[in-house]
């Protein structure tokens, strides 16, 4: 559970920073598996999406990689720029 809440709040920062609206406040588990961390020890590798808007009218999609309790990886999928930003 506290991997889900890391995740979500990494999502909610990328938001802010682009200032874009982060939807729903929460974030999808859609994969997990058992991977090797740098010192070779296993740990949990979790794939999280989540769907924010630019302008109100689209739902854009956003992903989180995780290892462990440490985000590897955030993207925000293209998305359209109001104008005046």
């Amino acid at each position: 559970m506290r991997a889900k809440e890391i995740a979500r709040h990494a999502g909610k920062q990328a938001c802010d920073q682009d200032q874009v609206a982060f939807l729903d406040d929460s974030v999808v588990l859609v994969k997990v598996r058992l991977q090797r961390n740098a010192r070779g020890s296993m740990t949990l590798f979790r794939a999280y999406h989540f769907e924010f808007t630019s302008d109100g009218s689209c739902r854009y999609q956003g992903d989180i990689e995780m290892s462990g309790k440490r985000v590897l990886g955030l993207t925000l999928e293209a998305h359209r720029v109001p104008p005046g930003f």
